[in-house]
């Protein structure tokens, strides 16, 4: 018997700007298309091995089988979700999250049927602007639930030019036990030259450092409604953590 995948699914028109997801106001609190959070409605299920379009995605799910040993018999199989929207196509691992145009699937296993909850993010995954000017300070949002990266640059390629690029990550993983994490990658990048940090919130904050040119500061941390942070350990610990940082940029020189 084919197993069946039960999917949730959201239509809700993704109407708010790039700007409406980042931008601060009313100082540090929340913009409102991150404090209402991504749109959910409706159900319906596919069989393993079909396709499926719903709205702008088309949905594919597979099983792959993954040998311990090249060539090998013994191995693992693993359930794939494929999306595609548009000319953009992203692929998860059940269970697991998958973001593409605007939308975030969930995915979850409940013994042999697999659930899928599909949602309109509202916010546009990236944020690409002109990089900071000499003296210019901004502050940015970035959200498991929104924006994960701000690209302020000069040229279209990421790695050429005046770069400098915040990106936001989160998951659990599944080596043994699982692990929820939440973490912050911050690059600058200039003349082929480039600096580096990393950023882990299962940890306080840290105190403003300096990047190069920058000053990097983590202005708010705000967990999900869902989503704590308990003695170095970030809860539950069986999902995909939700928060939302507050980054102030200063371009010093």
């Amino acid at each position: 018997m084919k197993t069946l995948l039960v999917i949730a699914i959201s239509l809700a028109a993704r109407a708010a700007s790039a700007g409406a997801c980042v931008d601060p106001v009313n100082t540090n609190q929340l913009p409102a298309t991150l404090s209402s959070g991504p749109h959910l409605a409706g159900k319906r299920t596919i069989a393993l091995d079909s396709t499926i379009v719903v709205g702008g995605l088309t949905l594919h799910v597979s099983k792959r089988f993954m040998p311990d040993v090249m060539g090998g018999k013994s191995g693992t199989w693993f359930t794939d979700l494929d999306a595609k929207v548009g000319e953009k196509s992203e692929m998860t691992t059940v269970p697991g999250t998958l973001r593409i145009g605007g939308y975030k699937i969930n995915a979850s296993v409940a013994g042999k049927v697999f659930a899928l909850e599909i949602m309109d993010g509202v916010c546009e995954p990236e944020y690409v602007a002109k990089p900071l000017k000499v003296g210019e300070s901004r502050s940015y949002w970035l959200s498991t639930e929104g924006t994960r990266l701000i690209d302020l640059r000069e040229a279209e390629s990421w790695n050429s030019g005046d770069t400098i690029e915040i990106r936001l990550g989160a998951g659990f993983s599944r080596n043994g036990h699982y692990n929820a994490y939440v973490g912050m990658d911050v690059l600058r990048m200039r003349s082929g030259w480039h600096a580096d940090k990393t950023i882990d919130f299962s940890d306080d904050p840290p105190k403003p450092f300096a990047l190069d040119d920058h000053t990097v500061e983590i202005v708010r941390v705000v967990w999900g409604p869902n989503t704590k942070l308990v003695q170095g350990e970030i809860l539950p610990i069986e999902t995909e953590p939700v928060a939302h940082i507050l980054v102030r940029l200063t371009r010093n020189r």
